[in-house]
Formats: C-alpha cells, sequence, structure tokens
C-alpha cells in the first residue's frame, strides 16, 4: 500500500498472496496477475485445501497466465468468459561458455535438480551398471538423495557416479559434460508432466543436447530441432541414445 506505486501491475506465483486481492485493486488500482506455475495431481487433505484457493483465484481473477501448456489445458476450463489468460513459458539463457569434452573418455551424463524419485535417476544407474562406456554426474539436493548414493553403491557404480551436492555455479561442470538427461517418469502422479521442464531449458542454455522421455510437452520443441532425442523408459532404448548422440554429436549439439 506505501511502497508500490499505484496502476501497478503484480505479478504473484503463489496464489496465497493473493490475499484480499480485491481491496487492494479498489484502494490503489492494483491489477493483480496470478502465475500458475505448478499443478499437484493429490486431491487428499491438505492438497484439497490448495486446489480450491486456486481454482478460486483461477476462476474469478481478471488476469491469469499459465507457465506451460498442459496447465493451461488443466486450468483455462475453469475460467470465467472474457477474463485474460494466455501461456508464458520461461526463456532459454544462452551461456558464453566451451564445452571440453574429449572423445577419447568414457561420456560424461550429466543430471541437474531436485533429487527426488519419478526424475528417471533409477534408469540411468542401470544403463551404467549394464553399460560400462559411460559416468554420471548428479547436481543437487533432495530428500532422496541418501537414497540414490545407496543404490549406486549397491550398484557398484560409487566410482562411476559423483554427486555435487547443491552448487551455486555450475559453468565448469557442465562444460565437461557431454549428455544431459532428463528422465522424468510418464505417470499421472509425476509433477514433471505438469511443470516447466526447467532442466532440459538449462542444459540447452549450455549447448549441451538432451535425452528426454516423453513425459513433457517439450519433447517436441527438442525433436523439431534436432536438440536431443526420445526414449522409451528401458536401458536398451537411453542406450541406443547415447550410441546415437554421440555418433552423430555435432548435428545434435547444433541443433
Amino acid at each position: 500500500l506505501f511502497v508500490v506505486k499505484r496502476d501497478s501491475f503484480i505479478i504473484v506465483n503463489a496464489p496465497f498472496f493473493c490475499t484480499l486481492y480485491f481491496l487492494f485493486e479498489f484502494l490503489k488500482s492494483f491489477k493483480y496477475v496470478l502465475w500458475i506455475g505448478d499443478y499437484y495431481p493429490q486431491k487428499y487433505f491438505p492438497m484439497n485445501i490448495y486446489h480450491a484457493v486456486v481454482n478460486y483465484y483461477n476462476k474469478n481473477m481478471k488476469y491469469v497466465i499459465y507457465l506451460s501448456p498442459p496447465l493451461r489445458k488443466i486450468y483455462r476450463p475453469g475460467r470465467n468468459v472474457g477474463k485474460y489468460s494466455s501461456v508464458i513459458s520461461l526463456g532459454i539463457k544462452k551461456n558464453k561458455i566451451t564445452l571440453s569434452r574429449s572423445y577419447s573418455k568414457k561420456v560424461r551424463i550429466g543430471f541437474i535438480g531436485i533429487i527426488r524419485k519419478q526424475q528417471g535417476l533409477e534408469l540411468v544407474m542401470k544403463y551404467l551398471a549394464k553399460y560400462k562406456d559411460s559416468i554420471l554426474e548428479v547436481v543437487g539436493d533432495g530428500y532422496e538423495l541418501n537414497y540414490y548414493k545407496m543404490l549406486a553403491r549397491d550398484l557398484g557404480l560409487s566410482k562411476r557416479i559423483k554427486f555435487y551436492g547443491r552448487v551455486e555455479n555450475v559453468d565448469d561442470i557442465f562444460s565437461k559434460w557431454d549428455i544431459g538427461v532428463a528422465l522424468y517418469e510418464n505417470t499421472s502422479d509425476n509433477l514433471s508432466l505438469y511443470c516447466e521442464p526447467t532442466k532440459i531449458k538449462q542444459y540447452l542454455s549450455y549447448g549441451l543436447p538432451v535425452i528426454t522421455t516423453h513425459a513433457t510437452y517439450f519433447h517436441k520443441e527438442l525433436v523439431k530441432a534436432n536438440a536431443g532425442i526420445v526414449i522409451e523408459e528401458t536401458v536398451d532404448d537411453l542406450n541406443k541414445a547415447v550410441k546415437e548422440m554421440m555418433k552423430n554429436y555435432n548435428t545434435y549439439k547444433k541443433g
């Protein structure tokens, strides 16, 4: 009320911060924009409360933006007629780094993100256990980090998998990677189906070709640009994709 100028647009990405928005709109002619960036499939308590709040503001606020096409598909039918809505996805920053990969070394596969289930890390580890010509580097932290460290040990992969944890500047790490993986599991309870594929866009920002699944809408963009390969969620399919990508690496990197 005392800092933001009158008639300002206020973009909110957490629906609970829209509380009493109509009062502030009346007092200072603010234009609130709700930017919906997530969808949680769970319908039981307490998520049913969250869904009720999101649905209310999605229906009644004048301006609503969706972060991805799947979110628009979910929420747009609930909008009142005549109110503004659109999709505005995240862009891709172009990072100016030089990849320092060596063709004589093992294929260096990279993963970045919150370490949790349904991200395809089990698939990569099973691939590493069967095929010996690749290594994996994992950047990120999360509540399943210890689980994957134990899994790597149990599969005898401790020397071929490196866990960096949370890293502020990933330039040096990314510069040595050959491929970025985003092997989201294509199941209806996976949050990644509805959100922005941020790890894919981060890989692309560094000029890294990507191997992914059919889970996100963005896999079609990768194929269209020849910047990645989309696989079925099997070890052998992942192996074929790695070999194909390394065989025609310059083509995929250019894409």
